[in-house]
């Protein structure tokens, strides 16, 4: 349900179907569950590519590769800082990264298709 509403938010990176942002959420817990997320959601591994065209590919690569790590680092941040605002900014940092990045490839790509 909170990847259907929150879709729109990823439609300029060319994410336009919920099942490719639910993948990114279960992402937070651990980046390994990217894919067999998105493949569950999606049927099948065969059918992820029905999901994607390449631009919108080229962006959700670099999307994962740059957005936040795993859940286990921000905790393992807040023990080792004992700050909950440079957690914080660091989830942001890497979000808006990572949407700046994926949104560059997104249209670049677009363009050169």
């Amino acid at each position: 349900v909170v990847s259907k509403n929150i879709t729109f938010l990823f439609k300029p990176l060319g994410f336009s179907d919920y099942r490719i942002v639910s993948s990114l959420i279960a992402g937070i817990a651990a980046k390994e569950t990217i894919a067999s997320s998105l493949a569950i959601t999606a049927g099948g591994i065969e059918n992820i590519r029905m999901l994607f065209n390449l631009p919108a590919a080229a962006s959700f690569i670099c999307f994962v590769v740059l957005y936040m790590p795993c859940l286990s680092s921000y905790v393992t941040l807040i023990k080792e800082t004992g700050s909950g605002k440079l957690v914080l900014a660091s989830v942001l940092l890497h979000f808006a990264m990572s949407y700046t990045a994926s949104f560059i490839v997104y249209n670049i790509v677009l363009l050169m298709c």
